[in-house]
């Protein structure tokens, strides 16, 4: 409990983003991530880390091609992956704003696909998957060139072929209100494009013959205890004001939040895919050929949820280095609730040795806590990098509210909750 991971830290160019939503990819000595928005009419912010110099830059050609962002609302969020064929790196365009209320500007249009040349840095735009509908994962048939978008909030698939681009629709999958579960879902492994739907259903495709089909398994559940000691309220990923009780009590009557995993990668070396689920943090394993679901861990086990975050914050991060090391991250709950504390800890599992093992809490060269961290990605030397959020120090808080106090671009109160986002880079044994 007590080992410290120092962060080497970047500041980002619009360091008061609302965060980075799984939008963060390594591609050679290159990180490509988005940085998003929940505002009404902006758009996300496409950079680029360069290892090999230190630098983070701004792809400026991307707010030009989304257009006039005060006529509609904004492609506020890259939601996906990107994902490398040839010379181009290809990535999706997601809503950030929720609301109902439109403000007198036009509705949604619907998520862009986007490609990248990694040559010269030019962005092509290849237009909407599908329209009003946000893509939140793409999943890639490199055998094929084919690309596949999964959309929110109405799960709809659409495959886009990226010789010919074509677009065919595939079917919606939302079941009733939830189609939240599909969201960055789906990987492709053994021949198979797999997903899961609102209801716990593991569903697939087969990517030869066209045809779907659902595993006789579903999703494994864990429990959560009762009587959590801590009740004090959760940070930004929970609504404000509710205690890690009534969350707990919320997950019990909503047991399909259990459903979703995000992110998925192809197990090295076996026909299998691996994810993290929602609410407890456990890696399920997925044979798509063989219809079988494993539960081979979890990461935030029952006696540990006094010290862990048990919500969507932790599910965004897996990622594997060297075959057989899978890094995900948990949130360390401290304090009470008149002074509560985050922290957030790197946590591995070693698939060759079946072992799990806790990092330790990560904390930046500056020396601040890392607040909230969504996204992790593996570098060519084997360090880890990710963007996530830190807590101002005190000059900077002050200086923060007396210029603007309402800067903060997030759902939570911005007066008990100032931060500011950052790129950081791990060094990890």
């Amino acid at each position: 409990m007590k080992n410290i991971i120092n962060a080497r830290s970047f500041q980002v160019p619009h360091q008061y983003s609302s965060g980075c939503w799984g939008g963060l990819t390594s591609i050679g000595n290159r990180v490509f991530f988005g940085l998003c928005t929940h505002k009404l009419t902006e758009h996300a912010k496409l950079c680029m880390y360069d290892h090999s110099t230190g630098e983070i830059k701004e792809l400026e050609e991307f707010q030009a091609l989304l257009g006039d962002h005060q006529e509609a609302i904004g492609h506020g969020k890259i939601h996906t992956q990107f994902l490398v064929v040839g010379d181009v790196a290809y990535f999706g365009t997601h809503i950030g704003y929720y609301k109902k209320e439109l403000h007198g500007v036009r509705a949604y249009e619907g998520g862009r696909l986007f490609g990248i040349n990694l040559k010269t840095l030019a962005l092509t735009d290849f237009g909407v998957m599908f329209p009003g509908e946000g893509i939140t994962s793409l999943s890639l048939d490199q055998s094929r060139n084919r690309l596949y978008a999964l959309t929110w909030p109405n799960a709809q698939l659409v495959c886009y072929e990226i010789d010919s681009g074509e677009k065919t629709h595939l079917g919606g999958f939302r079941r009733g209100d939830k189609g939240d579960t599909v969201c960055r879902s789906p990987g492709i492994v053994d021949e198979h494009l797999i997903f899961c739907t609102g209801d716990g259903v593991i569903q697939t495709y087969h990517l030869e013959n066209g045809k779907f089909s659902q595993l006789s398994q579903e999703i494994p559940r864990v429990i959560l205890e009762e009587g959590l000691e801590n009740n004090w309220q959760l940070p930004a990923e929970i609504e404000q004001g509710l205690s890690l009780d009534d969350y707990c009590s919320m997950l019990k009557q909503n047991p399909e939040w259990g459903n979703l995993w995000q992110p998925s990668i192809h197990e090295p070396g076996a026909p299998s895919l691996l994810a993290i689920t929602n609410t407890s943090s456990c890696l399920i394993r997925i044979w798509p050929r063989d219809d079988k679901v494993e539960l081979v861990t979890q990461f935030c086990l029952p006696e540990l949820l006094g010290r862990y975050d048990i919500g969507t914050s932790t599910s965004l991060t897996l990622t594997c280095r060297d075959e057989h090391e899978l890094f995900h991250i948990g949130t360390e709950l401290q304090g009470d609730e008149s002074c509560p504390k985050v922290r957030k800890r790197l946590l591995k599992y070693d698939l060759r040795s079946n072992e799990s093992s806790d990092l330790g809490y990560m904390v930046t060269d500056q020396g601040l806590d890392i607040i909230y961290l969504q996204t992790l990605c593996v570098l060519p030397d084997g360090k880890l990098a990710g963007v996530g959020l830190v807590d101002l120090p005190k000059d900077e808080y002050e200086a923060f509210f007396a210029t603007n106090p309402a800067k903060v671009d997030v759902g939570i109160s911005a007066e008990d909750n100032p931060y500011k986002m950052q790129f950081f880079v791990l060094n990890v044994d």
